[in-house]
């Protein structure tokens, strides 16, 4: 990996609290989002934590799929702009899942639950990734 990248990576890692971000995914992971209907209770969650952040999110709704949460920080001027893509709906429960699929387990050291890797962990670390002075100049780096 280039150097620039990994001081861009470690110098984000600073600014985010690992607490908040297994927080964020263990509520994701409890609203069942497999199908249209539930997809919308993660959509509340993913909401809530955005406004209580001071993040400005809109819904776009997508008829007989789901929904999509837009969330946008204001920015000045000609500032490097930053998208995250991600995703809330899952594949449905499996019987041969090793724990609930909405419970959000932890055991040993892991995050056990339907969504955790692909895409609600994904999702809740982006969340609380929030850009802000350090993003504007890191450490190498020149925008």
């Amino acid at each position: 990996m280039d150097p620039r990248t990994q001081d861009l990576i470690a110098t984000a890692l600073q600014h985010v609290d690992s607490e908040t971000v297994i927080g964020l995914t263990r509520s994701l992971i409890s609203a069942p989002s497999h199908t249209a209907e539930g997809e919308e209770q993660a959509a509340d969650v993913l909401e809530e934590f955005l406004q209580q952040a001071g993040i400005k999110a809109t819904r776009q709704r997508v008829e007989d799929v789901g929904v999509n949460v837009i969330a946008a920080l204001s920015s000045e001027g000609e500032e490097v702009g930053l998208l995250y893509n991600g995703h809330l709906d899952v594949v449905p429960p499996s019987s041969s899942m090793p724990y609930p699929p909405f419970d959000a387990t932890i055991k040993n050291g892991q995050l056990w639950g339907r969504g955790a890797a692909d895409m609600k962990g994904g999702v809740a670390a982006m969340a609380c990734v929030r850009p802000g002075r350090w993003w504007e100049s890191p450490p190498g780096w020149s925008w």
